[in-house]
């Protein structure tokens, strides 16, 4: 089974798969990271022992998993890669892979980030000023096992239960919080969601006031 492992290079998501023993790299995140036209520019003039696909389970916005093939290179195919990029950026991404990423992930089985033990210290001294008591919480140990993440694209919104206990949750960077009442100002705002997502909420608000209206219709059928 395949081992999908996620990192960074200049805020570019950097996938690596260990599959039978042996590191991919996904070659549209290489190519992004590069700035390579796309990853089939990037993968032309590479040997076909260096280039293969992967199959992985994605999950959409709205919850839907679906398999995707991707396009993915092995080290040898990295290297080749990093060194007909003439991006300045290529020169540090190498060093960066082979000084941290790639013993990083053959020490531990996955990369974590050279400030993980400050993040994880860090995030003690806030649970300690938020409680006194041991507070079991899967948020607080996801950010201890996974720094990386918090890095990356996570925030932690923090609030309090009915025993006044602190609780975590990790939320996607992108997340808005906002009250019930708030979320028609905001869809309404130009600072709000993106254009590109209005047909969505519309669609969805007039699927709800459609079964809004329709239920008490249902209603009286079944009355009668």
């Amino acid at each position: 089974m395949a081992n999908v492992i996620p990192f960074s290079f200049d805020q570019h998501p950097v996938r690596v798969i260990e599959r039978d023993g042996e590191l991919w790299f996904v070659a549209g995140d290489v190519a992004e990271a590069l700035e390579y036209r796309d990853a089939g520019n990037m993968i032309r003039n590479l040997d076909d022992d260096e280039a293969d696909t992967h199959i992985v389970s994605t999950r959409s916005d709205n919850g839907v998993e679906q398999d995707r093939e991707l396009l993915i290179i092995n080290e040898s195919g990295l290297y080749a890669a990093i060194l007909k990029s003439r991006k300045p950026a290529a020169k540090r991404f190498k060093k960066w892979v082979t000084s941290e990423v790639l013993p990083s992930i053959r020490k531990t089985g996955r990369y974590e980030h050279p400030d993980a033990d400050a993040i994880r210290a860090e995030m003690t001294e806030v649970r300690a000023a938020l409680t006194d008591t041991a507070v079991k919480n899967a948020a607080w140990d996801l950010i201890h096992e996974r720094p990386e993440l918090f890095l990356r694209d996570l925030r932690l919104l923090v609030s309090w239960d009915w025993t006044g206990q602190p609780q975590a949750q990790v939320i996607p960077r992108s997340a808005v919080v906002m009250q019930s009442d708030q979320l028609a100002g905001y869809v309404g705002d130009r600072f709000g969601p993106a254009l590109t997502l209005l047909p969505d909420i519309i669609e969805a608000a007039a699927k709800r006031l459609g079964a809004a209206v329709c239920l008490p219709h249902l209603r009286e059928h079944k009355d009668e």
